[in-house]
């Protein structure tokens, strides 16, 4: 209604309409300064790419933002309510292991939004599910110590035909130097000392990049950054089952109808 202000005053000059006074209009547009950023939370959790590590990250963004408005006048009672009612829905989402873990293993947050309580328990849940193998890492459970920024010489030196003693170095000097015990912990504490990446980045194109270099972290990611923040894109998903059906198309068969939705929502991968 706000931001249809000056419509409605124009049009209220030509027709015989009460309009809100000035008083009112000032309230209006408190009232939006509030709502506005849950408003933007709800699209930005409801969308595609949002996945659960996106819960505790969002609370605290609304949190932060409803406390940031000082222009609150004639509204304050509104404002308290919904901090109140927002703090009592998501008391516990701190310590729910869910969230916890989800937002401990995206690359964006990498946990740095939990108190240092809440952190030290999800990163315990984090080294608990690698060490009990439900998550256990595809091969060997040591980081792939090949970086992608390694140069390989432009050219090898060329051998003698006699034996050099360098050769019986050669071994050891080709080993692998990743400890030969690498426990959960290790890779945990390895994986938290990176930096984090943009938030409009993909949390799951980075771990793509970088699943070689923590296995078992990577594994516990795929599974827990695989659940949605909310249901609205299963919604999404059975509105579109809707769409596919109507008078003139009504012997669809179940079969078909699956792939072409698969193909409608996966079409921007393909």
């Amino acid at each position: 209604m706000t931001e249809q202000k000056r419509a409605l005053i124009l049009y209220a000059a030509d027709n015989d309409i009460t309009l809100p006074t000035s008083h009112q209009w000032s309230l209006l547009e408190r009232v939006v300064a509030i709502l506005s950023p849950i408003e933007r939370a709800t699209r930005d959790v409801s969308a595609e790419a949002s996945c659960a590590s996106d819960v505790i990250p969002m609370y605290i963004a609304i949190s932060r933002a409803l406390r940031s408005v000082t222009d609150d006048s004639g509204v304050q009672t509104m404002k308290k309510d919904i901090l109140k009612e927002i703090d009592t829905r998501f008391a516990d989402v701190m310590k729910e292991p869910l969230y916890a873990v989800a937002t401990l293993v995206d690359p964006r947050y990498r946990g740095k939004l939990l108190a240092a309580s809440d952190l030290a328990a999800a990163s315990k849940r984090l080294t608990e599910l690698m060490e009990n193998g439900d998550t256990a890492a595809t091969g060997s459970a040591q980081p792939d110590a090949s970086r992608a920024d390694v140069v390989e010489p432009v050219a090898k030196r060329p051998r003698l035909d006699e034996a050099s003693p360098l050769d019986l170095l050669e071994a050891e000097l080709q080993a692998d130097t990743a400890p030969s015990h690498y426990t959960a912990a290790d890779e945990v504490a390895e994986y938290m000392r990176q930096p984090n990446i943009q938030r409009q980045l993909d949390p799951l194109q980075w771990w793509s990049i970088n699943q070689s270099k923590f296995p078992r972290v990577a594994n516990v990611a795929q599974r827990y950054l695989s659940s949605p923040s909310t249901p609205v894109p299963s919604e999404r998903l059975f509105s579109s089952a809707g769409d596919l059906y109507s008078d003139s198309r009504n012997r669809l068969s179940g079969r078909l109808a699956d792939k072409l939705l698969f193909i409608k929502h996966n079409l921007q991968h393909i």
